[in-house]
């Protein structure tokens, strides 16, 4: 939007799009931090990665396959839970 405002002598457009590149840089560095990773790890880190030939972990433990009775057993004869949302 600044580009086009520049093209159109348009001061709104230009403002408008210089706070959108603002805010974007603003949520690039607070999503930097919260990740724990610096801004140049997280903008070139992921270059000649290799994506695919990374070697398969193996998998180590058992799965217990639970039903909706043993969950209610389990929760309500836990000392705590700790529910972590979208795991």
């Amino acid at each position: 939007t600044s580009m086009a405002g520049f093209m159109l002598s348009n001061k709104a457009l230009v403002v408008s799009g210089a706070f959108v590149g603002c805010s974007g840089i603003i949520l690039t560095l607070v999503m930097c931090i919260a990740m724990n990773r610096s801004i140049m790890n997280v903008l070139i880190g992921g270059f000649g990665d290799g994506a695919g030939t990374k070697k398969s972990k193996k998998v180590e433990g058992t799965a217990t396959e639970v039903n909706a009775e043993d969950v209610i057993e389990l929760t309500s004869n836990a000392k705590s839970m700790i529910i972590v949302p979208g795991y």
